[in-house]
């Protein structure tokens, strides 16, 4: 996978995808239970996008969270 880091998701964007807060996507990382992260710096952790996709699919999620009927995106974004 050589997808560029600026085209890959952040630990923001991907909480926002599954509808869960980025402490969970922290534990996520941290147990192993969700996409592969990509440390690309002491502080910094992106997402591939075919990472991400492959997850979605196996916990049966198609459709991003901010997508889904019901779901609110935070004022400013």
């Amino acid at each position: 996978m050589s997808t560029p880091p600026e085209r890959c998701l952040t630990r923001d964007d991907l909480s926002r995808m599954l509808g869960v807060s980025a402490r969970t996507v922290r534990r996520m990382d941290r147990d192993g239970s969700g996409p592969k992260p990509m440390q690309l710096g002491r502080r910094v952790v992106r997402y591939h996008p075919d990472e991400v996709a492959q997850f979605m699919s196996g916990i049966g999620v198609s459709t991003p969270a901010e997508l889904r009927p019901g779901f609110d995106l935070p004022a400013g974004l």
